[in-house]
């Protein structure tokens, strides 16, 4: 992949699969995913793990999707690195942070969620830099606008506000409560329902969770739980869950798994 963009990647990809199926071969799109994920630099590490560990087998469209945010992802985290020299949470969460898969054989799903703090103390930045670029579709600051970010997460929505947002643009629950998904943009675990929650207590903070369409839903309860795994006697550990009433899926933030220092596994 070397210094190309996602988009060149990709188009370098279609290419030599284009020219291997006009030589009259044929090519699995598992040997195409496998090829894709080689190419990655190191700093995709966490994501092709996660993906190759994953026990739903993804599909061409969807692997470039989540290639898109997390790209994404990791320029933002390079951004704020950058204007934050001083803050090795940044730097941390780019190191830290893998793709998001799921528990459940059911289709695979792409969430991202993020909890917002209101009160998150932010470092000075130097008067006498460089001025940064906006980019004209998140308006943020640190980067520019790159078409082929938006085409490829169509989930996303262009908001003035610099504070952590959910990819949700469906509030209503779901009927299943037992599902969990991993999603690595969320900063925290969460759950829609109280009841997945053991030592559950009431959260006087004044975190929220902002969706994609611009709304912001409130955290009330915080908690722990073991969570089963799929096909296997192991249970996972997660600690200080938030409970979010008006999400719609469960989720489990990957990049909370490895910084949690009582992730563990459980032999019933």
């Amino acid at each position: 992949m070397k210094d190309r963009s996602m988009q060149q990647y990709f188009t370098q990809i279609k290419n030599l699969v284009d020219n291997i199926v006009a030589a009259g071969s044929k090519i699995d799109n598992e040997d195409i995913i496998l090829y894709t994920l080689n190419g990655l630099p190191t700093i995709y590490n966490p994501f092709k793990a996660a993906i190759r560990t994953s026990l739903t087998p993804i599909s061409l469209e969807n692997l470039y999707s989540l290639l898109c945010s997390e790209e994404i992802n990791l320029q933002q985290d390079h951004s704020k690195e950058l204007s934050s020299p001083f803050d090795n949470s940044a730097l941390l969460s780019v190191l830290n942070k893998p793709n998001r898969g799921r528990f459940t054989r059911s289709q695979y799903k792409n969430q991202n969620a993020r909890p917002n703090s209101s009160n998150e103390a932010r470092p000075q930045q130097n008067q006498s830099s460089v001025p940064r670029p906006v980019c004209q579709i998140c308006g943020k600051t640190g980067h520019i606008t790159i078409d082929f970010w938006h085409r490829c997460n169509l989930q996303y929505a262009s908001s003035s506000s610099t504070n952590p947002r959910a990819h949700y643009t469906q509030q209503q629950a779901s009927p299943n409560n037992t599902e969990w998904n991993l999603d690595s943009g969320a900063t925290s675990h969460m759950t829609r329902d109280l009841s997945n929650l053991s030592n559950a207590s009431s959260y006087n903070g004044l975190d929220s969770v902002s969706m994609a369409n611009g709304n912001t839903i409130p955290i009330q309860h915080t908690g722990n739980r073991l969570l089963p795994l799929p096909e296997t006697a192991h249970k996972l550990s997660l600690q200080n869950i938030l409970h979010v009433p008006s999400i719609s899926h469960n989720l489990v933030s990957i990049s909370k798994l490895p910084q949690t220092t009582t992730f563990q596994l459980f032999l019933c």
